[in-house]
């Protein structure tokens, strides 16, 4: 008798110490690896500044455009950000490498800064892009030099757009939403690729839109 209440109270004891074991080995594996947050597309005004941003994400991979540019010419602000987004966290360096761009993502807004150099931070809060909202790539290679432009278009219809490439200026870039098309300098219309969480990837790879590679 006295050996089966030893060997009660040891089962005992051990299931005591194995469960909070067992516990902390699910909570481990339901938080490790997983680095992925709230994917969306974002669209906003900067504080204090006549730059737009435009933030889409999958949740892991994140691409993001602040810009001033004006089709009459005037351009200050031009930057462009790909990398991950940690958790709900981005804190990434411009295309550029002048730029740095910290954010906050949740299903609500896309909320945070842009740094630039020499000014203070263009602070931000994005609320999901709808409709034609959102930001506009088109990237191509004519006569063997690559065009490259780029608009961000408000929910309420105001845009901004420029083209980094061959020369950075936003004269004459022009986005027509009611056609789907684009004026680029030296080439003419064109059609730009609307930017989601399902191409996200290809923004920033190759061609835009398009599914090859030209370059």
């Amino acid at each position: 008798m006295r050996s089966i209440m030893v060997s009660s109270a040891r089962r005992r004891m051990a299931a005591a110490i194995a469960l909070p074991i067992f516990s902390l080995i699910l909570a481990s594996c339901g938080s490790g690896g997983d680095s992925s947050g709230t994917p969306g597309s974002f669209v906003g005004r900067a504080a204090n500044s006549t730059a737009f941003i435009s933030i889409v994400t999958n949740g892991t991979d994140l691409r993001a455009y602040m810009c001033d540019g004006t089709p009459d010419g005037h351009l200050t602000i031009a930057e462009w950000f790909k990398g991950k987004q940690s958790g709900d966290t981005v804190d990434l360096e411009s295309l550029s490498g002048i730029a740095h761009l910290n954010a906050h993502i949740t299903s609500s807004a896309a909320t945070g800064s842009v740094t630039l150099p020499g000014a203070p931070d263009l602070t931000f809060s994005a609320p999901p892009a709808q409709g034609a909202g959102g930001y506009y790539l088109y990237k191509y290679i004519h006569g063997g030099v690559l065009r490259w432009a780029g608009w961000i278009v408000l929910n309420t219809g105001e845009q901004v757009g420029s083209m980094p490439t061959p020369v950075r200026t936003s004269l004459g870039v022009t986005l027509d939403l009611s056609s789907g098309t684009a004026q680029i300098p030296e080439v003419g219309t064109v059609t730009p690729g609307h930017a989601l969480t399902t191409n996200v990837i290809r923004q920033f790879q190759g061609c835009f839109p398009g599914t090859g590679s030209c370059f």
